[in-house]
């Protein structure tokens, strides 16, 4: 009895260990060769059509250069292309021509069938034939297979593909549309916010005690503009050209431009909307062959902008002198 129950678990111990090994043998799949060559491994069989008369298959993809270097950020080390990621399909018309790049791909997908998952072994100057050296990207190594990952998910006749082609052209203008107004809606939010009361409040006594820290005693403008006169010019007209030396800072002291570093002082016509308000406020203010300083709001100078090493939001510092000529 003893040897009859052994026997029976030998077998069935037997027959689990066979089927977790054809499993792991699926899994991994085997490599398989076309008539040219080309090697690719099926992970996953569709149950779908076959392409047919079919010219055009849609699919998801991701193209692995085999890698470190970062193509993309957006997807990754090595990611040249994920269409999961980025959310629209790829389309390959599987009659190219053979002289176009990756034609040589298309005797696969004439073979397949929707829903099947598999990876092609593409050959790199496949990718990047007839490009010159010099233009090759710093990934490019001669001789590389790099994977082609891919799940086949609808096949088009030309008619077809036609129509879906002006789907997807009208539903990505569409989907523009709508990030250019919510760019410009959060635009408007951010605007309303530096003109806010609570938000001008705050910012004008983090500029008074900053010029009470500098001991610096400071005006006010109505426009809401800080200033302080070192020493006071000659009235400016409205659209006159003058030259200004000057240096501009955060709040923080961190320095984001001067023209004493270039020994060149800019030339501007004030009040002629070239420069930022504070500017056209200020520079009359402090007058031709004037010093002084400019304590400018973000309101007053780039607003919710970003310029270059100045941060969205920004009150400016401007230590000014309005040359005579």
């Amino acid at each position: 009895m003893s040897l009859k129950i052994n026997y029976l678990l030998i077998i069935v111990l037997t027959t689990l260990l066979f089927a977790t090994n054809e499993a792991q043998a699926q899994k991994k799949g085997k490599i398989l060769k076309t008539k040219t060559g080309l090697e690719y491994v099926i992970h996953e069989k569709g149950k779908g059509d076959s392409p047919q008369d079919s010219a055009f298959v849609e699919m998801d993809l991701i193209l692995d250069m085999k890698t470190d270097v970062v193509i993309n950020p957006q997807f990754g080390p090595g990611i040249l292309n994920n269409t999961y990621i980025q959310g629209t399909p790829a389309f390959i018309n599987v009659d190219m021509p053979a002289d176009q790049p990756m034609a040589y791909i298309t005797e696969i997908l004439k073979q397949s069938k929707i829903g099947d998952s598999l990876t092609i072994f593409v050959h790199i100057d496949s990718l990047f034939s007839g490009m010159p050296k010099n233009q090759l990207p710093p990934f490019y190594e001669p001789d590389k297979i790099i994977e082609m990952h891919a799940r086949i998910k609808h096949f088009y006749t030309p008619e077809e593909f036609k129509i879906k082609s002006e789907e997807m052209r009208q539903k990505m203008m569409q989907k523009q549309q709508e990030q250019l107004q919510k760019m410009k809606e959060e635009q408007e939010r951010a605007e309303a916010e530096i003109k806010s009361e609570p938000f001008l409040t705050e910012e004008a006594k983090r500029i008074a005690d900053y010029a009470k820290d500098k001991n610096i005693e400071i005006q006010k403008t109505e426009d809401g503009l800080f200033y302080h006169i070192e020493k006071q010019g000659e009235p400016i007209a409205k659209g006159t050209e003058i030259k200004v030396h000057y240096r501009g800072t955060l709040m923080d002291g961190t320095q984001f431009d001067s023209s004493y570093d270039r020994k060149q002082p800019i030339e501007i016509p004030i009040g002629a909307g070239r420069v930022i308000k504070g500017w056209d406020l200020g520079i009359p203010l402090i007058g031709k062959g004037g010093k002084g300083i400019l304590l400018i709001p973000a309101n007053l100078a780039y607003g919710v902008r970003e310029q270059g090493p100045i941060p969205s939001k920004s009150a400016l510092i401007f230590e000014v002198e309005v040359l005579e000529d």
